[in-house]
């Protein structure tokens, strides 16, 4: 065999050895950083309305990662009344409230708290005007620290039919009513 088909073969093989030594690399970089997502807590943080009232707003802090979030601190530069019923009481304000004054020491992955926020109907055009950016700082199980941020804001719920009144308060007056025409009945 001639020696410039040895050379070339020689160099043919270099590179790809070149080039599969790079793939390795770039697929154990790949592999260590989807590790890294794997073992990172996720915070997401939203508002909804709470399923036995309407007008009621649920705040709700779930962590969606896949290892839990320990040591989270919740805040919020704004200054939100959560109830307008009760202005002067000190926990009524969000940053003395729940979550946000004693934080959650642990949530694990797809661990789920909720808290009512508001109610909706309380200061409701104020409340339409209010965005809130709440941030969370938590750790993973080796102390590395996140952060995420969450624009949280009412209008979402600003051209949607709200009860004005608690439901289960409508059926407890409906029954004590039926009571009171059952008992006239009975009586004569």
């Amino acid at each position: 065999m001639p020696d410039w088909i040895i050379q070339i073969s020689t160099i043919v093989t270099a590179f790809a050895t070149l080039i599969y030594m790079i793939f390795t690399g770039w697929l154990i970089w790949e592999t260590r950083k989807a590790r890294e997502m794997q073992e990172r807590p996720r915070i997401d943080i939203y508002i909804q309305r709470a399923q036995d009232w309407g007008s009621k707003i649920e705040l709700f802090i779930e962590n969606n990662g896949f290892t839990g979030a320990h040591d989270i601190k919740l805040e919020c530069e704004q200054d939100f009344q959560c109830f307008s019923s009760n202005k002067k009481a000190k926990h009524n304000n969000i940053k003395n409230w729940g979550p946000f004054a004693k934080g959650i020491p642990f949530l694990p992955p797809r661990g789920i708290r909720n808290y009512t926020l508001t109610i909706i109907n309380d200061n409701f055009e104020e409340k339409m005007k209010t965005e809130l950016v709440i941030t969370a700082k938590c750790k993973d199980s080796h102390n590395k620290k996140y952060q995420f941020q969450f624009p949280i804001r009412f209008n979402e719920f600003e051209n949607t039919l709200l009860p004005i009144e608690d439901p289960r308060f409508k059926i407890a007056k409906s029954l004590e009513n039926l009571t009171k025409d059952v008992h006239r009945i009975t009586t004569g």
